[in-house]
């Protein structure tokens, strides 16, 4: 049997449709699961104004079965077991023993398939749950926004239910603008068979799937790209809000003047995508086109005063944008530093909590990570000058672009505007880096303020929530790190104490480092080890990370050891195991013991395999590369086998010894950065 239900809704929330119509359908899915359905296909619709799920191939009911109850054990008391009997209306000997127990075979009776589908159906609504949900009537009905109609069908016919106080029937509603175009209009149709569902929407202008919508957008682009010869600007983002605004998408062509091509392009742009949601056009060389494309839900007949229309309202939001400019352009920017003062940064923050005391701290945190570079440290402080503009205040997502863009406009030399320009980059994890180095240390500086400042009054992430995205800044600090790892050496805890001091020194802060960065190793770790998985073994990332020590280098070392490692597991791995066995070995051995290696007395030394094992260490002063622990290998093998090392009957022995253990372990943690030895032979066994 084919079942529809569709609920229609008014105007869901753009960029939540498919989420919720997902949510709907695994809630409804599942419940079916649960009564051992199976074989059926499942189709998921979705428009502005409805969520459909249409099953294909359902049994006509979940056929009788039988359940084994079990009871008590054949020792239990005879209360026990007549109490099992009679709660199950059976006599005891009506029971079966089955593995030293008392158990039944209960009837399940055959449960008709409408009984399921309204049971799912209640269950879906009354589990789903989204943001800015809606209740109405005297508040019993929850849905994302109230609903209008219902549909129920069973094949050919009316499945009767009620949900969220509607009555089921077969007549769903038509694209709303032929509702609109003519006052006596029918604007419900009636869908006359399952199978007929989509035909019947598309009829009507509803194209109820998101895939086949977004498909006729992407093609009916490409039809006018090749068509005028230019090319549009199509991000996922916009094109998932765009492709749940409407039910029958038509891409049309708007023009706006020429003259707001003089306005920066990424102002044009955002004034098109964020607020309008065009598609911006460019020339095939990639200059920005005084046209844009949007997507309307009109008919065809009204084509050419949709255009009209859309055009006006670009034309007066570009028109505002070039006011703010010339506006914002009178000004130098260094003399809005002063209204910082009036813009709060965190009020929780001791000391001076606005946006003032932030720049102060950015100043000087770029002096202490390049007091050479002079245009750092002009970048810094005009860094957040820009979030006084008008600009920004109209378009806060643009600042930075705003602030590099003012001061190209007024003279600084473009290290220093395009700094100001990427100082928020990356705007997320895997997204754009900044270009230069000023911009990357002047990014880094923003990011470890933030993460400073915030963690020093308790705004550590837990579990899901971060609300000041602490975690996102702190991959971008170590992503720009990796980026940049052959021009910048800072470490990550050096990092940490450079933001620190800055904040203690302008906001008159306690100033014990040691203690506020224990507090916070776990988490740099966390990022570091987050960041490294993406493009490295997450193993190796693992063991190389195992020391807190990896916060003291610069991260291009401990790049370098991973890579390092895993070139010689390709070329030698037999040779490499070996190695680390023995030094596996030794660390085993000193793990639980606080051997100093200063106490190891050479002239103590007194077997063979001893004096062989430190002449092998003696000659190799520092392991440059992995293969140069193999001269070890021999030696150390040759020790275990034939030296005792925990000699009780010799306790000086034993203890120079392990001092000589001890002294090879510090040398290869120290050219290695203190791995997890064990987590390496692991990786290399597996």
């Amino acid at each position: 049997m084919d079942y529809l239900i569709e609920i229609g809704t008014e105007e869901l929330p753009a960029g939540t449709t498919g989420q919720i119509a997902n949510n709907f359908k695994d809630l409804f899915v599942n419940k079916l699961t649960e009564h051992q359905l199976t074989g059926f296909e499942t189709e998921l619709y979705s428009t502005p104004r409805r969520i459909a799920l249409v099953f294909k191939n359902l049994p006509a009911q979940k056929a009788a079965s039988q359940e084994l109850i079990k009871g008590p054990g054949l020792s239990a008391p005879q209360t026990a077991i007549e109490g099992f009997a009679k709660k199950n209306n059976k006599q005891i000997n009506d029971l079966l023993q089955i593995d030293g127990r008392y158990c039944l075979n209960k009837e399940i009776a055959a449960l008709s398939l409408k009984d399921i589908l309204k049971e799912a159906l209640d269950f879906a609504i009354s589990s789903l749950k989204g943001e800015r949900w809606m209740s109405w009537g005297m508040g019993e009905y929850n849905f994302s926004r109230p609903a209008r109609w219902l549909v129920s069908i069973l094949d050919e016919e009316i499945f009767e239910i009620e949900v969220l106080g509607l009555q089921a029937n077969n007549q769903t509603r038509v694209n709303r603008l032929l509702e609109a175009e003519n006052a006596n209009f029918n604007k419900y149709v009636k869908i006359d068979k399952v199978c007929n569902y989509v035909n019947i929407l598309k009829n009507n202008l509803v194209e109820p799937s998101p895939m086949e919508r977004s498909a006729s957008i992407l093609a009916q682009i490409a039809d006018l790209e090749k068509k005028h010869n230019f090319k549009v600007q199509v991000s996922a983002e916009l094109l998932k809000e765009v492709i749940d605004l409407l039910e029958w998408p038509l891409a049309l062509i708007g023009n706006f003047n020429e003259t707001f091509l003089d306005l920066p392009d990424f102002l044009t742009i955002t004034v098109s995508t964020h607020h309008q949601r065009y598609f911006p056009c460019f020339s095939l060389d990639g200059k920005l086109l005084n046209k844009f494309i949007f997507i309307a839900n009109c008919l065809p007949t009204a084509q050419k005063t949709v255009i009209e229309g859309n055009e006006r309202v670009l034309q007066a939001r570009l028109k505002d944008a070039e006011f703010f400019v010339q506006e914002d352009l009178k000004t130098p920017l260094n003399e809005r530093e002063n209204k910082l003062e009036r813009m709060t940064f965190q009020k929780e923050l001791a000391g001076d909590s606005t946006m003032k005391g932030k720049a102060e701290r950015i100043k000087l945190i770029a002096q202490q990570f390049a007091p050479s570079e002079p245009d750092l440290y002009k970048a810094a402080v005009l860094a957040k000058c820009d979030l006084a503009s008008s600009i920004v205040f109209e378009f806060p997502e643009l600042q930075g672009l705003v602030g590099g863009f003012i001061a190209k406009k007024q003279g600084q030399n473009a290290a220093v505007f395009k700094a100001i320009a990427e100082q928020y980059k990356p705007l997320a994890s895997g997204k754009e880096l900044p270009e230069t180095k000023i911009g990357a240390l002047l990014s880094i500086a923003d990011r470890a303020d933030n993460l400073i400042s915030l963690l020093s009054i308790g705004k550590m992430p837990t579990g899901s929530a971060d609300p000041f995205a602490l975690r996102r800044q702190t991959q971008g600090i170590i992503e720009i790190l990796l980026a940049f790892e052959e021009e910048l050496d800072l470490s990550l805890k050096q990092i940490a104490q450079i933001a620190y001091q800055a904040l203690g020194q302008i906001n008159k802060t306690e100033n014990n480092f040691e203690k506020f960065f224990e507090n916070i190793i776990n988490f740099l770790k966390q990022r570091l080890i987050y960041v490294l998985s993406q493009s490295l073994n997450p193993d190796l990332v693992l063991a190389f990370t195992n020391s807190n020590s990896v916060l003291n280098l610069p991260l291009k070392e401990l790049k370098h050891k991973i890579v390092s490692f895993e070139e010689t597991v390709q070329n030698n791995k037999n040779t490499l195991i070996n190695s680390l066995i023995g030094i596996r070995r030794i660390g085993r051995i000193l793990q639980k013991e606080n051997i100093q290696s200063e106490n190891l007395q050479t002239s103590e030394l007194k077997l063979n395999e001893e004096k062989k094992l430190f002449e092998a260490f003696e000659k190799q002063k520092n392991f440059q590369t992995w293969e140069e622990l193999a001269c070890l290998t021999e030696p150390i093998n040759n020790f275990f086998e034939k030296v005792l090392v925990d000699d009780k009957e010799n306790p000086k022995a034993k203890n120079n010894r392990k001092a000589l253990l001890a002294s090879i372990l510090e040398k290869v943690n120290a050219s290695f950065l203190e791995p997890d030895w064990d987590k390496l032979v692991n990786y290399l066994e597996t």
